[in-house]
């Protein structure tokens, strides 16, 4: 060593960030694993790719004696320095760099692709009212099994002048999508400055 600290992430000389607390990391894999599926699509993945790291080393690695394939992922990221962060670790199939509602709306007019599982973490209080539901809305529609949904339990005033991607728009409750779709029992937690989230499955099939 020469004196000098070794940076263990890249740099990437701009302002990236956004990334779901650990705390609801252990149902987000309990989950997964009961449902069971070979295509999961992330949206919203973060800086890191919480949910893409979490399956690749708790779901495909540690199970890896029965699966023949590992499970296909692919993941959207709307801010690029986020995306730029997150390809780097090679934990998705693909990773796509657009707004979530640009890709559903175009996905719904085009091959409409569908997978097992699609991942709302910490994703729907980013939206306004409108968007949000329209969001949820299509990504039941697409998926096969089922989706898991994290977010803040009620009001949470975030604003980041950095990532504008960050900005809580809409306010969220187990109840609310429960008034809509069918719900598995939520799991509460708070977060490391103290506000309460939720963790729920939608399922549909498994």
């Amino acid at each position: 060593m020469n004196g000098k600290q070794e940076c263990l992430f890249p740099v990437l000389g701009e302002e990236y960030g956004g990334t779901s607390d650990i705390v609801d990391a252990k149902e987000l894999v309990e989950y997964i694993k009961i449902i069971n599926p070979g295509s999961i699509l992330d949206i919203g993945v973060g800086c890191y790719g919480k949910t893409g790291y979490l399956v690749r080393q708790y779901v495909d690695h540690k199970f890896r004696h029965y699966r023949k394939e590992r499970i296909w992922i692919c993941g959207l990221e709307a801010f690029p320095n986020n995306y730029e962060m997150v390809k780097r670790f090679h934990l998705y199939n693909e990773l796509y760099c657009e707004d979530a509602l640009v890709w559903l709306l175009r996905n719904n007019k085009g091959e409409q692709r569908r997978f097992d599982l699609v991942v709302l973490s910490h994703v729907l209080e980013h939206f306004n009212e409108e968007d949000s539901c329209r969001v949820l809305s299509m990504c039941y529609e697409l998926s096969d099994k089922g989706l898991i949904i994290a977010a803040p339990n009620g009001i949470y005033i975030h604003e980041d002048n950095e990532n504008p991607y960050q900005t809580h728009k809409s306010v969220w409750t187990p109840q609310r999508i429960a008034d809509k779709y069918p719900i598995s029992t939520p799991e509460f937690s708070r977060n490391n400055v103290g506000v309460e989230q939720f963790i729920l499955v939608v399922p549909k099939a498994w």
